[in-house]
């Protein structure tokens, strides 16, 4: 065997940002020994200590989660030959910025050890990274352990990296946002994205043979091809002081890029797709990132935040091209998104409850997609939705799906499924609105919840609530509207349109005053139509909370801008005595439905039935398109001897009979039959007659 010997110092001094978390085959161990030069910037003892610690762990997952290579394992010792394996590991101090050695320094197969500490960096550098070099002699085997098992990681032609360790400095005298989330980070540093952008140069960007390999000096470009591929086509630019980051401003997948030369105060850069490009480009083995991102809740005071890659199997986060799925952990979470985030769409599988809460920021449906398949399970989406898709809200049966905030996008929506979609906000998404299944409850206080489109409402789904919709409602043959939650008043900007057998459920409770206003209180359900309303189907009535109708109360149902039609049917309620629940179209200067207790054959609503409703009924008698207010007592369209038999059956009975001192005055000692009713039965067999030779 040949004793060889070999230099290799690779240790680059470079600017710093960004991160998330996520596991694979590679393990970043960090090592605090040399954090001696601030009075110790990771103290354990101090919170600041800790939290530092926790991000160092959590820019780890990143790569961690994504890198597959097996690192292989560097152990000097006696080579078996007569003299030893030795090697001298090379990095920055990272509390002083000087050249540090380390001899013989056993590394596991897949550790990758950074030593990390702090000191005042020069000017306006946050940090410096880089992989570290070494000198070795020894038996070939051993010189060849070095490479960790990856091969062509040296010009010329260099096409992979192995990184052993290296370093990170911080700047000490710097204010830092070492939190987990965005939370206080105005005005701050991020340490966190600080962290991952260094660690990336740790890992090879900007540092290595087989990045240098593929820079284009004359255009100042990366060439790699994964990076071309995500950028266009384009190779894209590299920063011209160092040749060691992307060009100032790069940007992908709609943010800046995790490799940029500066990181902005207040900011928190996360990897984009051509960060990940070109770790692939020099070398590292990625993984795919899989189909369905699976929360888990995350470590013990760990907050739950979504980019927190201990939140999620494998710490893969739900990124765009991904399902975010959430199934049971727990009975109930609140996961916060910590700034604006792409996700290919959500699922809610399991029984646990869960609020995902936006705060100020937008979560990005890219296929517009949130499914719900659990029975009896409520999950919220609490903040912005934005589609970038035709959206398909999938809950199922006997589940509910709340959005308290906006959904904006130029996207239609689908309702499918038989479970319930809340939408309790504004939203200004201008697609049109399909209900194919289940319930859209509207319960917005302000604008249109559901948009600026129209929505329609077919066979077998629901629209119920009591917000607004601002765009025309078409309910299909077979659909249902329910305005109230219980009760309440639903508002239709545009226009209304019931077909074939569509049906409204109105509920009534007992009004709180018998002066009612065309927009109703909570006594009642209330359709308020601001443009036109063509009536059809059925309208079904239900007394609730032990509500029995009393003479003279009012429900406007429905008030319109205009109306045509009528519904082809009104279900029956059980009404007290003589009384009825009475449907008026376009009565008392309201345009729509009015419903009014009344007593049977009181056509003028004066709680007598006297020969003044007997004169309006004479009036109408035979004609057809009648109305109750015509003496069409019985519904049928027509007045005629039916209504005349109701009218006559609820003669008031205060006028139907003589005071006694006049029939002692004609001298009768019993009583007889009043003129008014031998009127009525005369004027019944001259108009039945009348109708019968008309035939």
């Amino acid at each position: 065997m040949i004793r060889s010997t070999v230099s290799v110092l690779a240790v680059l001094v470079l600017m710093g940002w960004c991160c998330i978390p996520v596991f694979g085959a590679i393990d970043i161990v960090f090592d605090y020994s040399l954090d001696t030069a601030t009075g110790n910037f990771f103290d354990p003892g101090t919170s600041g200590g800790q939290a530092a610690r926790a991000r160092l762990e959590d820019a780890a997952g990143f790569y961690e989660s994504r890198f597959l290579d097996e690192l292989g394992a560097i152990e000097p010792g006696p080579s078996g030959f007569g003299f030893d394996n030795t090697w001298e590991g090379i990095i920055l101090h990272p509390g002083t910025g000087a050249v540090q050695n380390f001899n013989d320094v056993t590394i596991p197969a897949g550790r990758i050890t950074v030593w990390v500490g702090a000191f005042d960096l020069p000017g306006s550098l946050l940090g410096h990274g880089g992989p570290g070099g070494f000198n070795a002699s020894g038996s070939e085997v051993f010189l060849d352990s070095l490479g960790r098992g990856q091969a062509n990681t040296r010009s010329p032609n260099a096409t992979d990296v192995a990184p052993w360790g290296g370093s990170i400095a911080f700047d000490a005298d710097r204010n830092w946002h070492f939190g987990a989330t965005r939370s206080g980070l105005s005005g701050k540093v991020d340490f966190l994205s600080t962290t991952i952008h260094e660690l990336g140069h740790v890992l090879g960007f900007g540092a290595t043979d087989s990045f240098d390999d593929q820079i284009n000096m004359s255009s100042g470009t990366f060439s790699g091809s994964a990076s071309t591929a995500v950028n266009g086509g384009i190779n894209p630019g590299l920063f011209p002081d160092d040749e060691s980051h992307w060009s100032m401003g790069t940007q992908s997948d709609g943010a800046e890029a995790m490799m940029n030369p500066v990181n902005t105060i207040g900011l928190r850069v996360l990897p984009t797709s051509l960060d990940y490009a070109a770790f692939d480009d020099i070398g590292w083995e990625l993984s795919e990132l899989p189909s369905s991102a699976i929360w888990v809740g995350g470590d013990p005071g760990i907050p739950f935040n979504w980019v927190t890659g201990r939140n999620w199997e494998q710490h893969f986060i739900a990124r765009s091209t991904d399902v975010a799925l959430f199934s049971d952990v727990a009975a109930s979470y609140e996961v916060s998104l910590d700034g604006d985030w792409n996700v290919g769409s959500i699922t809610f599988s399991g029984q646990s409850n869960y609020t995902i809460s936006t705060g100020a920021n937008t979560l990005v449906l890219e296929t517009g997609d949130v499914t719900l398949s659990a029975d009896a399970a409520t999950h919220t989406i609490d903040g912005v939705i934005a589609l970038n898709a035709s959206g398909d809200f999938d809950v199922g049966a006997e589940g509910t799906l709340v959005i308290d905030g906006s959904i904006v996008g130029n996207w239609p929506i689908t309702k499918t499924s038989s479970g319930t979609l809340q939408l309790n906000a504004a939203n200004s998404y201008s697609g049109d609105t399909v209900v194919m299944g289940g319930e859209v409850l509207v319960a917005n206080g302000s604008g249109s919840a559901t948009g600026s489109g129209s929505v329609t409402v077919k066979s077998g789904a629901v629209l119920a609530g009591d917000g607004t919709v601002g765009g025309s409602v078409m309910i299909d043959d077979g659909g249902l509207l329910s305005p109230g939650f219980s009760r309440g008043v639903l508002l239709i900007n545009d226009d209304l349109v019931l077909s074939g057998t569509a049906a409204v459920n109105v509920e009534l409770q007992a009004p709180s005053s018998v002066t009612l206003t065309p927009v109703g209180g909570v006594d009642f359900d209330q359709l308020v139509v601001g443009g036109h309303a063509s009536l059809g189907g059925s309208l079904h009535l239900a007394l609730v909370d032990g509500y029995l109708p009393d003479e003279g109360d009012e429900f406007p149902v429905l008030v319109a801008g205009s109306r045509s039609g009528e519904f082809d049917g009104i279900s029956d309620v059980s009404m007290p005595g003589s009384t009825a629940l009475v449907p008026l179209y376009d009565y008392d200067g309201i345009v729509g439905l009015t419903l009014k207790v009344a007593h049977l054959g009181d056509a003028n609503f004066d709680s007598v039935v006297d020969v003044m409703d007997l004169g309006i009924l004479g009036a109408n008698f035979n004609l057809p398109g009648r109305e109750w207010t015509d003496g069409d007592f019985n519904g049928d369209g027509i007045t005629d001897v039916g209504d005349l038999g109701v009218l006559g059956a609820n003669w008031t009975a205060a006028e139907s009979l003589v005071k006694a001192p006049a029939w002692r005055s004609l001298g009768l000692g019993h009583a007889v039959p009043e003129p008014a009713t031998m009127i009525v039965c005369g004027v019944g067999f001259s108009l039945f007659s009348m109708r019968r030779r008309s035939l």
